[in-house]
């Protein structure tokens, strides 16, 4: 076995899921996994993931899968009873219909499914306007609730209703005819089951839904805060854990955790047990705090990071002992509790995402464990973060989907430097400072490439100057954390829905401020996107349109990508 990783460094004592994938092989396949330096895992659990080829597959094993930015992980799942029966299969008797404007037809229950099978129900649900609503439904009582289905439309596009509990909340989504859309509705805090059809009462913000022919699969209601790894019927938690013999007084561990849209109480990291009176539990607040309690000779010291992890996002966890002080760090920020311990040593078992019992499983994507008996190696100082990252808004995150935004191409395509990706949908020059820096980007990378400020042109009629002051918050923290900033200019947008003339002129008018900065602001370099292949006169270029003029596709992120690249050192 080798200490050595991809990229000529040394392994910790202990990792698994590194950031360059050893041991790890594909995502959403049943081979074996092992840690970074070859060792056997137990692993326990299995389910629905999406393979390479962008299809539902069904594996044995725990699900690996990507997440975030990065490399891939592994999906820790909570036990689960999907509480809707016969979740396919919509003219069974155990789903009823409420409706004011014409019942929905249940055409056949034989079509193919995502994974290849033919499970899934064609429905048909009637117009509604105003105060009309056509739904399917399981009732059951309870929250909170969070329910899903997976839709297709059987030709052209469409859209659908769905909602757990009483209405409020209700997800409107666009579906069309070429792939499984997994509806959701998340966080419910109404009793009623799950509904899903027509309805233009609860889901009133689009107006008017027209007649829609759909197939549906797999509608899923779980108690919880989150939609999780889609079910049938039932599952097992995951269990992923390794036998560790440890020794040394100090101690560092960390790990990348994919968190979804809400945080759950007691929720976990990770765990290094001995025993019941000897161990190291990192978990989460229901705010999405973490906590690091040290458990030895029966006695517990807890220390609660001030920070938050991110709901949608690739958070860094970690924990260690220096010999003077116990730390709990969450993305890179760290608080401390002074006093002496003394380390258990022996035999012990390392479990990622979970503990000793199952329960309090994290129901998010684990990646990057890592346990040293140093107090440096896996914590703050080497906490497994990338030496750079993207701020901005869904032209960074997620342009067309997940794992589309630039950060993540660029990772794919440079995986030796890789880039963590801090983009925020629908994010203005305030939210990126207030939201994402503050919270996420003091005091940790050598290079930051800051993509903003179309979504206040967009959206408000201020001035470009107006629109720089804010995004400046953000450039002189940067600089002022002594990393090397880096700053994209905006590309055209003509064909989006809304724009106008005057919007263009701030645009251009941004620009300029940002690439004067660039030329009189020491370690500030202009990434000049409105200049390159990206634009098309007065539009983004059409085969780098994911299809609203505004947001690039993969193809674009990987264009982006490389212009960065040139100027990145």
């Amino acid at each position: 076995m080798s200490d050595r990783n991809d990229f000529g460094g040394d392994f910790a004592f202990f990792e698994f899921a590194p950031a360059d994938g050893t041991g790890m092989v594909a995502a959403c396949t049943n081979a074996t996994r092992t840690g970074a330096k070859g060792e056997a895992m137990t692993l326990t659990g299995g389910g629905i993931c999406t393979n390479s080829t962008s299809s539902l597959a069904t594996v044995t094993v725990p699900i690996a899968q990507t997440g975030g930015s990065g490399a891939i992980g592994i999906s820790v799942d909570s036990a689960l009873t999907n509480l809707v029966l016969f979740p396919s299969t919509l003219n069974n008797a155990n789903w009823g219909t409420t409706q004011n404007v014409g019942a929905p037809t249940i055409v056949s229950t034989n079509n193919p499914d995502p994974l290849g099978g033919t499970t899934a129900s064609r429905v048909q649900f009637p117009a509604t306007t105003g105060a009309q609503y056509s739904l399917k439904r399981q009732s059951l009582s309870g929250a909170p609730w969070s329910g899903s289905c997976y839709a297709k439309m059987v030709s052209g596009t469409g859209e659908l209703c769905l909602f757990a509990g009483s209405g409020t909340g209700a997800v409107r989504t666009a579906l069309n005819a070429t792939t499984w859309t997994r509806m959701k509705h998340e966080n419910s805090a109404q009793a009623g089951g799950l509904f899903v059809g027509t309805d233009s009462a609860d889901c009133s913000a689009g107006g008017a839904f027209a007649a829609q022919d759909v197939y549906l699969w797999n509608c899923q209601l779980e108690s919880g805060k989150i939609v999780t790894t889609p079910t049938v019927t039932t599952r097992v938690a995951t269990v992923v854990s390794r036998a560790l013999t440890i020794a040394g007084s100090q101690f560092s561990l960390g790990v990348s955790w994919v968190t979804g849209s809400n945080f759950t109480a007691n929720a976990t990291a990770f765990q290094l047990y001995k025993d019941a009176n000897n161990s190291v539990t990192a978990y989460s607040s229901a705010t999405g705090q973490v906590s690091c309690a040290v458990r030895i000779g029966g006695s517990t010291v807890t220390t609660t990071t001030p920070g938050l992890m991110v709901a949608n996002a690739v958070n860094r966890v970690a924990c260690y002992y220096d010999g003077t002080n116990t730390g709990a760090c969450v993305n890179g920020v760290c608080t401390l509790t002074a006093g002496a311990i003394t380390m258990f040593e022996g035999a012990t078992t390392l479990y990622l995402g979970t503990r000793s019992a199952t329960g309090n499983e994290s129901n998010g994507t684990m990646k990057q464990l890592c346990y040293d008996p140093s107090a440096t190696r896996c914590s703050r100082e080497n906490s497994g973060f990338h030496a750079r990252a993207g701020f901005g808004d869904s032209l960074t995150n997620a342009p067309d989907g997940p794992g589309t935004g630039w950060p993540d191409r660029y990772t794919a395509l440079y995986p030796s430097t890789p880039v963590t990706n801090w983009g925020l949908n629908g994010a203005t020059a305030n939210d990126i400072y207030n939201t994402r820096w503050l919270v996420s980007g003091t005091g940790r990378y050598t290079d930051v490439v800051v993509f903003g400020g179309i979504n206040d042109i967009r959206t408000t009629s201020d001035s470009a100057a107006d629109i720089f002051t804010r995004l400046r918050q953000t450039y002189d923290e940067v600089l002022a954390q002594g990393s090397n900033l880096y700053l994209v200019t905006l590309w055209p947008v003509g064909n989006f829905a809304g724009w106008t003339g005057a919007k263009a002129t701030v645009l251009l008018e941004l620009n300029t401020l940002i690439r004067t900065h660039c030329a009189t602001t020491a370690r500030v370099t202009c990434i000049d996107a409105y200049n390159s292949d990206l634009r098309d006169g007065a539009n983004l270029a059409a085969i780098y349109d994911s299809g609203d003029g505004l947001h690039q596709n993969q193809a674009g992120s990987d264009y982006l990508s490389e212009l960065i690249h040139q100027v990145l050192p």
